[in-house]
C-alpha cells in the first residue's frame, strides 16, 4: 500500500521531494561540527525527469558517526544517546527556556545505533536518518503541489530538530553517564 502511494505521486515531484529532502539530511549532517558521516561525497543528482531517478538511485540511508570533543561517542554512549533522542527528556531541563524544554520533549525517531569501528581500532557506533517512501506518499495529499512541498519541508524541519537535540545532550554529559 504504502509503495503505491508512493507512486502516485507525479514523478517530477516525487524526485525533487527526495532530491530535496536527501540533499538536506546530507548537508545538515555535514554541516554539524559534532557529526561525521559514515557516507561519501557521491555527487549529487539532478534529474527530475528521469524514471531512473528516485530511491533505489540516489543516498537515502544517512549513517553517522557522533563526536564529542572531536572523538567518537562509545558504542555505548551512541546507544544511550538514541534512547534519550527518542525519549521526553524535558524533566532535565526543568530551568531551561521554553525552547530548550520544547526541544528536549520531543521524541526523534531515528535508526537504532549500528555498532561500527571509528578509524581502525575504537568501538564506536553510527546512528541513522533515512528517507523512507512514507516520507513522500504521505506528503502528496490531494493532489496539490503546495501542500507536498510544505509537508516535505515539515520533514527537513523534523532533521534539524534531531540535530539540535542530539547537540544539547552532547551539550549536558551527565546525560550520558
Amino acid at each position: 500500500v504504502e509503495m503505491e502511494r508512493y507512486f502516485k505521486t507525479p514523478i517530477l515531484y516525487r524526485n525533487l521531494g527526495i532530491e530535496m529532502f536527501c540533499n538536506f539530511v546530507e548537508d545538515s549532517i555535514n554541516d554539524a561540527t559534532f557529526l561525521e558521516p559514515l557516507f561519501g561525497d557521491e555527487t549529487k543528482i539532478n534529474t527530475h525527469n528521469s524514471e531512473e531517478f528516485g530511491l533505489r538511485n540516489i543516498r537515502t540511508i544517512f549513517p553517522f558517526f557522533i563526536l564529542k570533543n572531536n572523538k567518537a561517542l562509545t558504542n555505548d554512549n551512541v546507544k544511550k544517546l538514541y534512547v534519550l533522542l527518542n525519549s521526553d527528556i524535558s524533566d532535565q531541563f526543568a530551568e531551561s527556556s521554553i525552547e530548550i524544554i520544547r526541544l528536549a520533549a520531543q521524541k526523534c525517531h531515528i535508526g537504532q545505533a549500528v555498532d561500527v569501528k571509528y578509524g581502525n581500532d575504537f568501538q564506536s557506533a553510527v546512528l541513522r536518518i533515512s528517507l523512507g517512501a512514507r516520507v513522500i506518499s504521505e506528503s502528496w495529499v490531494n493532489r496539490d503541489i503546495s501542500i507536498y512541498f510544505r509537508n516535505i519541508e515539515v520533514q527537513m524541519d523534523q532533521i534539524t530538530v534531531i540535530i539540535k537535540k542530539i547537540e544539547l545532550i552532547l551539550s549536558n554529559p551527565e546525560l550520558l553517564d
